[in-house]
């Protein structure tokens, strides 16, 4: 390109004043950095390498030209009105004035409370406390508004000591004065000390400080302050309210805004005056609002009191729970139907955890979004339309203000904004006109000098200096999340780290920083001006999808739709059914009739204890709502925020109540006591989800004793209801429900009576006349009869005793009971319990056999539909609408048959670049991170630290192989994952059809897709690939939304289209060595290479050669090196040049001499029982598949990588024969001739294990379920606990062990070394023998004998 400062030159040379030339000025100025951004994104791409700068062709590519035009859009709107002065930036002062929050963003520092500096901030009179927060608040809200005790933490999380805080004023009279004038404001009232909130005798006090805002001071004052009230002290007692903070979303989310061509974005908005101090709060709370330091009480309005403490009467600002309040009653203006309500819908409100309100392919929408006092109605229309309508007050707009006035809450009219193109709000500049939405070019400016200033050649950098630079980064990079790229080193400084978790003095702590960080900043400086998102960028209807394995990688595209995926992005936003759930979610089966249209489903979390088969899920998957979350014990703090409710609940083990254990010890018992830990669970939930949006429920058997149903009911603090599940189906199953909500009578459905100990429920419902999941062609023996209850199965080698109902039992129930092995009660061979086949008689009854009862009848199940509708209650109870029909919910059915087809390749059936558009569009507006990360989970977008991720499906769209690419490194496969899709954004820059556009990239990796997405990682292997990734990315103007898909029958059908690919773009001297020896080989090679340089050593002959490469060896021995090492560099001189190849004999006679002096230390052989008491230790840890795995590679002989590797489709077992075929892949012997190997398992131990934890895998799945490291600390640790002090014991031990164990059993040399796999028969000798002779040398103790028989045990 051109010399960026030409037109500066020119310039200069006119001798015209400079104000005369602005345009020339900003077209100089727009080189300059046109200049800094193609260096930052070449210096970016190029992996930073330091070096000679490329041969780069004269004549750009049309690529190259459409990216440099994108990059001088950028660069011109930058440097606009180059001119103006910048704001003046007193940086020093700035550091030194400015504090540091918790979240590492600025804040204003506290200073003392001065009432000139407080009045031009404070409301006007008489607005303080005019409107009650009661008046607005929704009843779950009131609730805690009335009874603030609500909020309060379980006395176990209260600190032991009360905080203490102080009130900041220069005086005792500026209080004095300053509370006067708060009375009379409104603001503050007096609290007597009865009613202040004590802990251990001791008041809980709030303190109170000023913060500088913006606003005109009254002279002689020189700033305006905020009253902020220190409520640390309060705050540690109570929990965050958090009724609506979900519905906070930043304005960076304003980057999935898409304005099409030929329309215009048009931008109302209102600002709430007086809004802290509006809103009264109700005298309850006065008690823990009060302050420290009482005032007189002539000042306060109580001359008959000398002092008194003054309390704050309206939501204070520094008070746990202000944010969620304010909010929720700002939002209680404006969504639903409330006495002042402006009446919108909630599908029309923008908020973080919902779909984003976007309409594809539509002349107009329109918005509302609430955040704290701000009100924002946007509005996107043709922009014939909007040269018509500018400056005018939206419809939207116009219908807050009228609920606004309803409720006497006033808005300022000098912040009214009235549909406008351009603005700045929230932080952020939205310029409908340009198309772009980013931080303000005055904050990008002052950012860069902040940069430059801290780049300056300082000394001396405090690291609260360096943290306020980076949370301005970030801020504006939250726009175009690639540029968080740029920095990685300057995260993982110490000081900074140190100082962002502590604070305090860590802060002022000197930093010096690495010319890495320093290096990361300049090139975010030259970046800044694509610091923002372009709402004018189209959607691209091709559709992405790479994987990654270790040999390569690739990528296929989407080729249209299939007649599925055609339907799905036809239908309406909000009904496309079951499209958007996730692959395999059980929601599936959610009655059509249940689905609200147009209102979104509330989000549920499920803890689900004692589960058993998970009928809790089985039962709330049927109901109108979305599991986002499904866990059995644990909390996964991330997914909270998405969460609507979270229920927890589950029956305690039956074992000691049920009537079927005569020898029961009621709810105390052994096993029936874990009760009691279902409350401590129950509060856990509450505290992390907030006690209005958790519900529980614990169940167990009808059963039960009443001294325990009293018991439970006690410490539950409700009375259960009595179902039966018979009502509804055929099977009697009584149950006890202990509901934290209320069930209400209803004469069509629900009977509800009262009785002693519980309320008894009868459900009106038709049975079923033959049950759904009987055996085809089956019926009921006495279908008037109710089938038994069905308790869990176990075989036994004689009748237990006591037996419950033997006294009632026939002679034949008890006959068929006795001959299945006492599997189940004796009831259930009763007759009436049997079925009947088609075409058979009573006499042919078969006998019941427990494979029937395991697939069918189990007995929670049974009580799914009963759940269900106590679920439905309750979700209809809390969205305020009718009770549900009982009858949808009692449906069974097979799921869709799209869950079951995967995606499919070759020509398209339905092709339709706009409707292919629209889809795309719709994954847009459940996309988090600005418009970058499709999170599915029910239609509910995930929160980044929500994992694990709900799998995209992908059978909506037709594909085609694109192309596929060998790695030349081997590497972790998320750094191949995320590889795989940095090459594939490389390959759609070669069409400059797709630059400007957002497009859909789905992987199979959740890792991959989240780190994308974020725009940076903490991985160092993966810093390079995220660089290449931004600066491709920026260059083109692409953004992509990537989604995660389960790995299904698709991407193994596309890995093997590319294979042959694959192999064929790989040189045939790369397939002689694997790729890890090769690279151990280059290394080797080039150590060579640097001591034939030290040495000066110049060979000319093969004898020069072998001379140089003994001295090498000799050296090496001198020097402490390593036999591995030498043995590395004498394999890779005939590899890489292979006339050498049996040439060397000198140095082979050095290498065998120092084998000689120094042998390797092998292995010690495993014995027998040593290696079942390493399986048995694993199994008695909770992994019976790698205590499988041992043994196999015990009875099999293999090599440690190759036990590692297994996978279940490399096992055949036969059951029936007790044995297994293990096939082995890219074994050390069978690479050499491309040969698969297999080998025989015959150990009994070893296929009982395989059949009892290995069979039932998914065939692509490891047998080792835990990670390398893990496994390593694991073995170690048997290793110690079987006194095994010899170092030699490895995972190689059992290869060694077994040939060892397998030659003494037939003592065949030639036998045991077919089976072993060795090549040859020499080495193989020796190995054998040695291995013999260590194992007779073994000698174990009697204790280490106990030791080993106990954990072998377990297998």
């Amino acid at each position: 390109m051109q010399s960026s400062f030409l037109a500066t030159e020119a310039l200069i040379k006119s001798g015209a004043p400079l104000r005369d030339q602005g345009a020339l000025v900003d077209k100089g100025c727009q080189e300059a950095i046109e200049w800094a951004i193609i260096a930052g994104l070449n210096f970016e791409a190029e992996g930073r390498a330091a070096g000679e700068p490329r041969a780069w062709p004269q004549i750009a590519s049309q690529a190259q030209q459409v990216a440099l035009a994108n990059i001088s859009c950028a660069a011109a709107y930058f440097a606009k009105d180059a001119l103006e002065p910048l704001s003046d930036l007193d940086i020093d002062k700035l550091i030194k004035f400015k504090g540091i929050g918790y979240s590492g963003q600025e804040v204003e520092r506290g200073g003392p409370l001065v009432m000139g500096e407080l009045l031009p901030g404070l409301p006007k009179p008489g607005l303080a406390g005019s409107v009650q927060a009661m008046d607005l608040a929704a009843p779950h809200v009131q609730e805690w508004l009335l009874d603030p005790t609500l909020l309060l933490k379980p006395q176990d999380e209260w600190p032991e000591e009360v905080p203490k805080v102080s009130v900041q004023v220069a005086s005792d009279d500026e209080r004095y004065t300053l509370c006067k004038h708060l009375v009379d404001a409104g603001i503050f009232e007096p609290v007597e000390d009865r009613e202040i909130f004590q802990v251990g005798g001791k008041q809980v006090l709030a303190g109170a400080f000023a913060v500088a805002k913006s606003g005109t001071p009254t002279p002689p004052f020189t700033r305006v302050t905020r009253l902020i009230i220190n409520m640390v002290p309060q705050n540690a007692y109570q929990r965050i309210a958090e009724t609506d903070l979900d519905t906070l979303t930043p304005s960076s989310t304003w980057a999935s805004i898409v304005v099409p061509d030929g329309q215009a974005l048009l931008w109302s908005s209102d600002d709430q005056s007086g809004a802290f101090h509006l809103y009264a709060l109700p005298k309850a709370w006065r008690g823990y609002m009060a302050l420290r330091k009482p005032v007189p009480g002539s000042l306060a309005g109580r001359p008959q009191l000398k002092w008194v403490k003054m309390a704050v009467a309206v939501i204070p600002m520094g008070w746990l729970s202000a944010v969620s309040l304010f909010q929720h009653l700002h939002r209680r203006l404006g969504i639903g139907d409330g006495p002042h309500s402006a009446g919108f819908e909630e599908k029309v409100e923008w908020r973080r955890d919902r779909p984003l309100p976007l309409v594809p392919q539509t002349k107009a929408q329109a918005w509302v979004q609430y955040y704290l006092d701000d009100f924002d109605s946007p509005e996107i229309v043709p922009e014939s339309v909007a040269t018509l309508i500018e400056g005018t007050i939206s419809d939207s707009q116009e219908r807050q203000r009228r609920a606004c006035s309803s409720a006497r809450v006033p808005w300022s009219d000098k912040k009214a904004v009235c549909r406008q193109r351009r603005l700045v709000r929230m932080g952020a500049l939205v310029d409908g006109g340009a198309g772009r939405v980013g931080v303000t070019i005055d904050n990008l400016m002052s950012v860069g000098q902040m940069i430059m200033w801290l780049l300056a050649g300082r000394e001396k950098v405090t690291a609260k200096a360096c943290l306020m630079v980076l949370g301005r980064l970030a801020r504006a990079f939250e726009f175009r999340r690639p540029l968080f790229a740029t920095l990685n080193e300057v995260w993982i400084i110490p000081e900074l780290r140190a100082a962002s978790e502590r604070g305090g003095s860590a802060l002022q702590q000197v930093v010096r920083l690495p010319e890495g960080a320093r290096t990361e900043l300049l090139a975010a400086l030259c970046l800044l001006p694509m610091a923002f998102t372009s709402i004018r960028a189209t959607f691209d209807p091709v559709v992405l999808a790479t994987d990654a394995g270790e040999e390569g990688g690739g990528l296929c595209y989407s080729t249209g739709f299939t007649k599925h995926g055609a339907e799905v992005a036809g239908a309406d936003p909000g009904e496309e059914g079951l499209a958007f759930l996730p692959r395999g979610a059980m929601s599936s089966v959610v009655p059509p009739e249940l689905l609200p249209r147009g209102v979104p489903l509330p989000t549920v979390a499920l803890f689900d204890f004692f589960g058993g088969i998970g009928a809790a899920m089985v039962a709330l998957s049927r109901c109108p709502c979305r599991v986002v979350m499904y866990a059995s014990s644990e909390i996964d703090k991330g997914a909270k925020r998405c969460v609507s409710y979270a229920i927890a609940g589950g029956g305690s083990p039956c074992i000691d109540v049920s009537g079927l254990n005569a020898a029961g010890k009621g709810i105390t018992g052994a096993k029936s006591k874990l009760f009691f830990e279902l409350p401590k669970a129950f509060r856990t939930i509450e505290r992390v989800f907030g006690k209005q949006r958790t519900k529980w429920f614990v169940e167990n058997v009808a059963g039960t004793p009443q001294d325990d149903i009293a018991m439970v009911s006690e410490v539950l603090g409700v009375k259960p209801y009595r179902i039966e599940a018979m009502d509804v189906g055929a099977v009697r199953r009584p149950r006890l429900y202990w509901l934290s909500w209320q069930l209400q009578a209803r004469d069509d459905v629900i009977e509800i009576q009262e009785a002693e100990f519980y309320h008894r429920v009868k459900l009106h419902v038709a049975a079923e006349a033959v049950p759904v999941w009987a055996e085809d062609g089956w019926s009921l023996l006495d279908p008037s009869h109710a089938l038994a209850t069905f308790a869990k199965l176990h075989k036994r080698s004689s009748a237990p005793a006591p037996v419950a109902g033997i006294q009632t039992a026939s002679d034949i129930a008890i006959e068929r009971w006795t001959a299945s092995s006492y599997v189940t009660q004796v009831y259930n061979f009763e007759d009436q319990n049997f079925f009947l086949e088609r075409g058979q008689g009573q006499d042919s009854l078969p006998v019941v056999e427990a494979e029937i009862i395991r697939s069918s009848l189990i007995g929670n199940s049974f009580s799914v539909q009963v759940v269900s509708y106590l679920f439905a209650r309750l979700l209809a109870r809390e969205a305020g609408r009718a009770a549900p029909d009982i009858a949808p919910l009692l449906r069974t059915g097979a799921a869709p048959p799209s869950w079951g087809q995967e995606p499919e390749f070759g020509g398209a059936e339905v092709s339709d670049p706009d409707l292919e558009r629209r889809l795309v569009f719709k994954y847009l507006r459940i996309a988090s991170r600005g418009g970058a990360d499709v999170r599915l989970d029910l239609q509910a977008p995930f929160r980044a630290k929500a994992w694990p991720r709900s799998g995209l499906q992908s059978n909506l769209w037709t594909r085609s192989i694109g192309r596929g690419f060998p790695w030349r490194q081997e590497a972790h496969i998320n750094e191949l994952e995320v590889g795989a899709a940095v090459n594939a954004v490389k390959w759609r820059a070669r069409t400059t059809a797709r630059f400007g556009t957002r497009y859909l990239h789905l992987l199979d990796s959740q890792v991959a897709a989240s780190v994308l997405a974020r725009g940076r990682s903490s991985a160092r292997r993966l810093w390079g690939w995220m660089r290449a990734h931004a600066s491709c990315l920026l260059a083109c103007g692409s953004y992509p939304l990537y989604a995660y898909v389960d790995t299904a029958a698709a991407a193994r059908l596309k890995r093997a289209v590319d294979a042959k690919r694959l192999r064929r773009s790989r040189p045939l001297q790369d397939g002689r060595v694997a790729a890890v020896t090769r690279q151990r080989h280059d290394q080797a090679r080039q150590h060579l290479r640097d001591f034939f340089n030290e040495q000066q050593l110049r060979p000319k002959s093969v004898r020069d050669v072998d001379q140089g490469v003994a001295l090498h060896i000799e050296h090496a021995w001198r020097a402490g090196g390593s036999l591995l090492a030498v043995n590395s560099v004498l394999a890779a001189v005939p590899l890489f040049s292979p006339s050498l190849s049996g040439k060397l004999k000198q140095s082979w006679k050095l290498q065998k001499t120092w084998l000689k002096l120094e042998p390797n230390a092998r292995a010690m052989p495993m014995p027998p029982l040593l290696a079942l008491a390493f399986a048995g230790a694993f199994c008695w840890w909770g992994l019976p598949r790698v205590g499988a795995l041992l043994a196999v590679g015990y009875a099999g002989m293999l090599r440690s990588g190759e036990m590692l590797q297994l996978r279940r489709k490399d096992i055949r077992i036969f059951q029936r024969r007790m044995s297994a075929i293990v096939a082995l892949r890219n074994t050390k012997t069978g690479q050499r001739d491309g040969r698969l190997e297999l080998v025989m398992i015959r150990s009994r131990v070893a296929v009982k294990l395989l059949v009892q934890h290995v069979q039932q895998l998914p065939p692509d799945e490891l047998i080792l379920n835990t990670e390398r490291g893990e496994f390593t600390r694991l073995f170690r640790r048997a290793v110690v606990a079987l006194g095994l002090t010899d170092e030699r014991v490895t995972l190689y031990s059992f290869r060694r062990g077994g040939a060892t164990h397998d030659f003494l059993e037939h003592g065949s040399l030639e036998l045991t070394l077919l089976r072993g796999r060795w090549a040859s028969a020499r080495s193989a000798r020796v190995y054998v023998q040695d291995a013999v002779a260590a194992l007779a040398e073994l000698q174990l103790s009697d204790l280490q004998l106990a030791d080993a028989r106990a954990l072998a045990s377990h297998v």
